[in-house]
């Protein structure tokens, strides 16, 4: 995983979860995962009804993974499922075919740390 750039854990930092939603991702995943910065606290796929393997390939690259099912269609649904199954301070949403770059995680959450805000990067063209 790529270094990143705000404190490691420890008081005074705030935790970071990132809700992935994934459908069909199982190729799509290692580079996900491999990209992930260190200090990102726990990483929550949520599984929208896959028939490849991709909850095994997400428990595969991650043993501390958490991996929720989807209750109802839809992004958005994947998204509140996500949600409910943090516990981090900070929540971070990427897709899980990998077209938004993990390691801009690290870019953006130490703002956040500071500063109430929503943060969107752009999708990797």
């Amino acid at each position: 995983m790529p270094e990143s750039s705000f404190a490691p854990a420890g008081p005074g930092r705030p935790t970071v979860s990132v809700v992935m939603p994934c459908f069909n991702e199982e190729r799509n995943l290692p580079y996900v995962f491999e990209r992930m910065p260190d200090d990102v606290d726990e990483v929550i796929v949520v599984d929208g009804g896959s028939v490849d393997r991709t909850v095994d390939r997400a428990h595969a690259l991650s043993t501390s993974v958490k991996v929720v099912q989807q209750s109802r269609r839809g992004k958005g649904n994947a998204l509140v499922c996500g949600f409910d199954a943090c516990t981090g301070d900070i929540i971070v949403t990427i897709d899980g075919d990998g077209s938004t770059d993990p390691a801009e995680i690290a870019n953006t959450t130490p703002s956040a740390c500071t500063t109430p805000s929503a943060i969107s990067s752009p999708r990797e063209q």
